[in-house]
């Protein structure tokens, strides 16, 4: 298993469908009234082989290099996933970020300290020079993460993200390669 320490309680890796799509099935059916409202593919994940279709499904992007999905390991359990996705690799030189994590695993820093470590990962693996993210201007929690990573609140767009037959503003957070070398 390919895997990227974070610190001595988080590591990230690459997700193995057959083997992670039980526990992120479980983990994702547990916390889906915290998750649904903001991302709506949990309402595509109804059983554990829907779960192991998206992971391959994910799996093929590795071949395009436009994302990498990763799982989040907190004291070597399955606690949620982030992302790296949309790479503009050859004219922009920038990516964009995702991320969740289990309700029950909320509020222990474990998002913020994977957030970091992508955030290495991909300022100094993959040489990009801006990282974005993008979370509904109503999601409080979700928009303190990159707020507390150092990021730059650059627009608030409107109407930018229809989430169940609704719209909804987000906010457009970055951070810029020589932003991250002076934290």
């Amino acid at each position: 298993m390919l895997t990227y320490k974070i610190d001595n309680e988080i590591y990230l890796s690459l997700p193995r469908p057959e083997i992670d799509s039980t526990a992120l099935f479980k983990l994702i059916n547990d916390s889906r009234n915290e998750l649904m409202p903001w991302l709506p593919w949990v309402l595509k994940i109804k059983s554990i082989a829907d779960e192991r279709e998206t992971l391959k499904r994910n799996a093929q992007s590795l071949d395009t290099v436009s994302s990498l999905n990763l799982v989040i390991w907190y004291k070597n359990e399955i606690v949620g996933s982030i992302s790296l996705k949309n790479w503009d690799k050859k004219n922009n030189k920038k990516i964009e970020i995702g991320y969740w994590l289990g309700t029950e695993f909320t509020g222990k820093g474990i998002i913020h300290r994977s957030l970091k470590g992508v955030c290495d990962l991909a300022f100094n693996k993959f040489e990009v020079h801006k990282i974005e993210i993008y979370v509904a201007s109503d999601n409080h929690a979700s928009n303190q993460i990159p707020k507390n990573a150092g990021f730059y609140l650059d627009a608030k767009l409107r109407d930018h993200a229809l989430l169940f037959g609704r719209f909804h503003d987000e906010n457009l957070w970055s951070l810029l390669k020589h932003e991250w070398r002076n934290q």
